[in-house]
């Protein structure tokens, strides 16, 4: 319980959400969902992937865009139905610095309710980890291990291909 209060203060910028509250993965397509009696947070996570889901026009097949020409997509799904459950809505992406998820401007300027978005980089978390290393390390299992997987994904470019070829 104290590291997720940790987590959601010094990541996501929350200080007021319950203990007492649901953890879900992969419920409505979001990645993960956190909800207690008066927020819903939203937390997807794009490590191999970029903005998904864009919604086709019926008659024309073409992308479905609003009226400001940004286009219809997961992140507009996900927000209207964290909008819907009349909660305090927080949305998070969560990406590898080498990804186009984190442009904030790109996310803001496409996608329908990108704008409501906060980008958090895997830079972030990873900071976070290292920080708490002593408090939580011997109390979660696999600490250390996702610590050092989340480690190559801090980098502005994605290393890994280099890293199996130098390995080799």
């Amino acid at each position: 319980e104290d590291f997720r209060k940790d987590f959601l203060r010094e990541v996501l910028k929350i200080e007021e959400f319950s203990s007492n509250c649901t953890v879900e993965r992969e419920k409505d397509h979001m990645d993960v969902r956190l909800i207690d009696n008066d927020n819903f947070i939203i937390i997807e996570n794009k490590i191999k992937s970029g903005i998904n889901g864009l919604k086709k026009e019926k008659t024309t097949k073409s992308f479905h865009k609003d009226g400001n020409g940004k286009y219809f997509s997961q992140l507009s799904d996900y927000y209207e139905i964290a909008k819907s459950s009349d909660k305090k809505v927080y949305a998070f992406i969560f990406a590898p610095n080498y990804n186009d998820a984190t442009n904030i401007n790109y996310v803001e300027n496409t996608f329908v309710h990108g704008d409501k978005y906060t980008i958090i980089t895997y830079e972030t978390i990873y900071k976070f980890f290292e920080k708490h290393k002593d408090a939580y390390s011997s109390k979660i299992e696999f600490y250390e291990d996702f610590t050092n997987a989340l480690k190559k994904h801090t980098t502005p470019i994605d290393n890994e291909h280099r890293d199996v070829l130098l390995n080799r």
